[in-house]
């Protein structure tokens, strides 16, 4: 992940937390406690951090925020390990992805202003909705999903931008 920040850690601790309850409902391990790092906001950390994972063969890497995603993409480009993205606001603008619905190549994910309904339903989701308490999103896109879904929209700024 980029840096070790509170809703960061949650996105984090959550994919671990999912990746544990599948791997008991499918009689598997995710290997993930070695491969846990923090680029510290630091680029050339980030960069290291890829370069390590590519250097043992990891099977995918999920960045948290764009920074890390960018990074993470450039440095595995010739390795080919799939990536999976959580924390971008923007994937398009930021170049990481050229279309949400298809985003081809080996980088996916899922993104703030996706539709809702998409992210919380699709078979490997990442979030889990029953345990996730914020989530900063364009709220003029998908307010209308949310209600249909009957998720109560609590609207808050902030001042830090990922």
């Amino acid at each position: 992940k980029f840096m070790d920040h509170a809703s960061l850690n949650q996105i984090e601790d959550s994919l671990q937390a999912e990746l544990d309850r599948l791997g008991g409902e499918l009689g598997v391990t995710f290997y993930y406690a070695d491969y846990t790092a923090c680029g510290q906001g630091d680029g050339s950390t980030l960069q290291a951090i890829a370069a390590q994972m590519v250097a043992d063969q990891v099977d995918v890497i999920v960045p948290i925020a764009t920074t890390a995603v960018q990074t993470t993409m450039a440095t595995t480009e010739d390795a080919g390990i799939p990536i999976i993205f959580s924390a971008v606001s923007d994937p398009i603008t930021d170049g990481i992805v050229a279309d949400m619905n298809a985003p081809g190549g080996r980088v996916t994910g899922a993104a703030p202003a996706s539709p809702p309904v998409r992210i919380m339903t699709a078979e490997n989701a990442l979030i889990n909705t029953e345990t996730c308490q914020a989530i900063g999103m364009d709220l003029d896109r998908i307010k209308p999903a949310f209600s249909a879904l009957g998720i109560n929209v609590i609207e808050t700024t902030t001042q830090q931008n990922f």
